[in-house]
């Protein structure tokens, strides 16, 4: 995804959505677990039950500059770091595309729903940084 400047960025959600996974694959698979997936990642229920909050929050993955400075909010259009090489790269009109099709479960191109998506490939100087916290649950461990 790109940011409001237009940079490069990796959504909290999707950060979210592998290390939720990660857990439950980790976890989830063994007895003793020290917490419910859905308790410390949250859950949306059905309108009957009520779900709970995710109690893990992720940032925005933000891109740095050639300082190694993060690049966070809307940058004024006189800013200095527009010349900065890393972010002149990273706003070309033209970045390297793939183009994918969408799998199923068996990892073969999918005939009932049928469609294409493409990636945009981002450079090996690109680095991002996040910050996450997580409250506390008291009715669990953790």
């Amino acid at each position: 995804m790109r940011d409001a400047n237009g940079l490069p960025a990796i959504p909290g959600s999707s950060l979210a959505g592998v290390l939720r996974h990660a857990y439950q694959d980790h976890y989830d698979a063994e007895t003793e677990k020290p917490i419910n997936t859905n308790a410390l990642f949250g859950s949306a229920k059905e309108e009957e039950e009520k779900g709970n909050p995710s109690f893990v929050h992720i940032s925005w993955g933000c891109l740095h500059d050639q300082n190694n400075e993060p690049i966070e909010g809307l940058l004024d259009p006189n800013d200095k770091r527009w010349d900065d090489d890393i972010l002149k790269n990273a706003l070309e009109a033209i970045p390297v595309r793939r183009d994918h099709v969408k799998l199923n479960h068996r990892n073969v191109s999918d005939a009932e729903k049928q469609g294409k998506f493409e990636r945009i490939i981002i450079l090996d100087d690109h680095v991002f940084s996040i910050s996450f916290y997580k409250d506390k649950i008291y009715n669990n461990k953790i």
